[in-house]
């Protein structure tokens, strides 16, 4: 019973993450690569030096927001905080500028 509960907790987080998403606007246009990493290896990075291909994705694909954090592990995984009309969203990307979904 408890299993079914948090099954339906984990479905209503996700749909309302992609509603969320989708009504600012930060759905990327181009397609994402579904991986796995731990949350707790990521260390914050000044977002000036982001490679060129993550800056150029980000404007590409997520216009009219702002890069107001990022991170990266040691895979070479970013994790990027984008603010939008006062709201946050956080996405994920590799060196390449390709999205990607945990």
């Amino acid at each position: 019973m408890n299993n079914l509960k948090l099954s339906h907790i984990l479905v209503i987080a996700v749909f309302s993450t992609q509603i969320f998403a989708a009504n600012l606007n930060l759905t990327p246009s181009s397609t994402q690569t579904t991986i796995n990493v731990n949350e707790g290896d990521f260390l914050e990075v000044d977002a000036t030096t982001l490679p060129e291909a993550v800056k150029e994705a980000v404007k590409k694909d997520y216009k009219n927001s702002k890069i107001s954090k990022a991170f990266v592990n040691k895979e070479g995984v970013y994790k990027l905080m984008l603010s939008h009309e006062g709201k946050e969203s956080i996405v994920y990307a590799n060196t390449k500028g390709e999205w990607l979904e945990l």
